[in-house]
C-alpha cells in the first residue's frame, strides 16, 4: 500500500507594512541647494530625515548625494555672482569696490596694500635663500641694489587706475 505523502499547502507570504515613499518636492529641493541650505535645514522644509533625503536624491538623480548638492550649490553660486556683476554694471558703486577687490586686487589704503607685498616677498625670498620663512630683513643685494618694494605702494601722480582710467 503505498501512502500519498501529505500535500502541502502554500500560504501566501504575508507581506510586512511599509511605509509609503515619502514625495519630495524636487524644485524646492535644487532651490534650496542653490541657497547653500545645510542638510539639517533642507530636513526642516522637506519634512523627512537626512537618510531619506539622500536615499530620494541618489533614486532621482541617478547620482550620488554629494555630486548632486556639489553641482546644485555651484549653479547657486554662479547664479549669485551674476546677479552682484549686474548691479555694478548698472552702477551700485558698493558692489563694483567689492567686486574690485575680489577680481581686480584693488585695496582700500596704499599701506595695507604695501604690508602685504613685504610680507609676500620676505616669505618667499626666505624660502629661496634656504630659510625657514622667518621674518628677517631683505637684502637689498639680492635684487639688484634696488628696492623691490618701491611699486608696492601705488604713485598717485603717475597711478592713475584709483581715479578710473586705464
Amino acid at each position: 500500500m503505498i501512502e500519498n505523502p501529505p500535500v502541502k499547502i502554500e500560504q501566501p507570504k504575508k507581506r510586512r507594512g511599509h511605509r509609503p515613499k515619502i514625495e519630495i518636492d524636487w524644485d524646492l529641493f535644487e532651490n534650496l541647494c542653490r541657497i547653500q541650505c545645510t542638510l539639517e535645514e533642507m530636513m526642516g522644509f522637506l519634512k523627512c530625515s537626512e537618510d531619506t533625503i539622500e536615499r530620494a536624491v541618489k533614486r532621482n538623480y541617478k547620482r550620488p548625494f554629494a555630486d548632486v548638492i556639489k553641482d546644485l550649490k555651484a549653479d547657486g553660486r554662479a547664479s549669485l555672482r551674476r546677479t552682484q556683476w549686474v548691479n555694478a554694471m548698472k552702477g551700485n558703486v558698493v558692489m563694483q569696490i567689492w567686486l574690485g577687490k575680489q577680481h581686480l586686487d584693488q585695496r582700500d589704503s596704499p599701506e595695507e596694500y604695501r604690508d602685504e607685498k613685504e610680507l609676500i616677498l620676505r616669505v618667499v625670498y626666505g624660502e629661496k635663500q634656504g630659510g625657514n620663512g622667518e621674518d628677517k630683513e631683505i637684502d637689498l643685494k639680492a635684487f639688484g641694489g634696488r628696492n623691490p618694494l618701491a611699486r608696492a605702494t601705488p604713485d598717485p601722480e603717475t597711478d592713475h587706475r584709483e581715479q578710473g582710467e586705464a
